[in-house]
């Protein structure tokens, strides 16, 4: 049986508790995967006074015991003179809806944050060579159609349009980049949805003419060597 524990977290200066946490055992004298406002809290409070509340606990107790006593101290920025960095109300992270005030307190901690170059490295590294399920792409897709889009009716002005051009003039794509997204597409399947997407449209002379000056010097049916992943 997987029994939990409930800790907390006090601020070793003021002797305030500023986290109440629930995990299996040992998890309170663990450090690493904490949120981004916990680590912010410790770096300018030095490492927490660990006080275990109770141990050897069912899930759904060990819960009402988490949720009852966040509910007690408060969050800082959501509840009335909150002072935890918790960001949920309890539950875990697996499968919480947030609310607008606790999304709301999320932007704000995450203001200004910048991921060290060490750390882009590393997810860089994590993520290099997967891909994704067609079950997993879908999904992606779904979450991001009609208004659940960012620019779901904006409209880009032509100021805008003016500003990316300039950014983007004179920029070349190395034959590498181009034979990464010729693969990335091969792999997904895009050629094919674009190639549908295209029966029966007629480009304009203006776009003809647009795509002949940008395609000028290239030659015609050039292949692109697969990059094999």
């Amino acid at each position: 049986m997987n029994l939990k524990t409930i800790y907390l977290h006090i601020n070793p200066k003021t002797q305030n508790v500023f986290y109440v946490g629930m995990g299996n055992k040992g998890r309170e004298n663990g450090f690493s995967k904490r949120s981004l406002a916990w680590q912010s809290y410790v770096k300018e409070n030095g490492l927490p006074i660990i006080w275990v509340v109770s141990h050897n606990l069912k899930k759904r107790k060990a819960k009402k015991i988490e949720e009852e006593l966040i509910a007690h101290y408060g969050r800082t920025g959501i509840d009335l003179n909150g002072q935890l960095v918790n960001l949920r109300t309890g539950m875990g992270a697996k499968g919480a809806v947030f609310t607008d005030e606790e999304k709301a307190a999320r932007s704000i901690r995450r203001t200004g944050f910048k991921f060290t170059e060490e750390a882009k490295r590393k997810m860089s590294i994590t993520h290099t060579g997967k891909i994704l399920s067609k079950e997993h792409r879908d999904a992606i897709g779904k979450s991001i159609k009609g208004e659940k889009n960012g620019m779901f009716g904006k409209v880009v002005s032509n100021e805008t349009k003016e500003k990316l051009r300039m950014a983007n003039l004179g920029k070349k794509q190395s034959l590498e980049t181009i034979q990464k997204r010729m693969n990335s597409l091969i792999i997904g399947g895009g050629t094919e949805r674009m190639r549908q997407k295209k029966l029966g449209v007629k480009m304009s002379e203006e776009t003809k003419l647009k795509i002949s000056a940008a395609t000028k010097g290239v030659k015609k049916n050039s292949k692109l060597t697969k990059i094999k992943n």
